[in-house]
């Protein structure tokens, strides 16, 4: 018998991980260890920005309803599943990159954008610099404390 295989990603991930699992023959013990919620931010005139730097799909589930107040600016994505979320979000996906903050930068600036939002994590690689004009943390991974019973079934 082999030992379970715990699962340390947080929500909406964590269940879906799980499932998928399960699916392939593994038990599983769900023991997320970090919870994703969302920060208080203002709404910024979007009219200030020529786009919208989108490092995480996290950043749009999290965003809360301000994100209305920018679907009028074309989306740059860090991958194809955040530019996915980001057009059922009600945004025009101008480009799209293979995963990486930096490379998404640099698409920014092969795309003429000049004064791009980035919306993201507090935890972050990317600052305010070259096409970004201003950044704005719209959530956190915040630490969550470890079920010992869960954590004991790993040993």
């Amino acid at each position: 018998m082999s030992a379970p295989l715990a699962v340390l990603r947080p929500e909406p991930g964590n269940a879906a991980t799980c499932a998928r699992a399960t699916a392939a023959g593994f038990e599983t013990i769900s023991l997320p260890l970090f919870a994703v919620q969302a920060l208080a931010w203002d709404l910024p005139r979007a009219a200030a920005f020529d786009a919208l730097i989108l490092t995480s799909a996290n950043a749009l589930r999290f965003a809360g309803a301000g994100l209305s107040g920018l679907t009028a600016l074309r989306v740059l994505a860090v991958g194809p599943h955040t530019a996915a979320a980001a057009r059922e979000a009600g945004f025009d996906v101008m480009a799209v990159g293979g995963g990486d903050g930096a490379e998404i930068a640099a698409l920014a600036v092969e795309q003429g954008v000049s004064r791009a939002l980035h919306l993201t994590g507090r935890d972050r690689t990317l600052s305010a610099g070259g096409p970004i004009a201003q950044v704005i943390p719209v959530y956190e991974s915040a630490a969550v404390p470890v079920d010992p019973v869960r954590l004991q079934a790993l040993v």
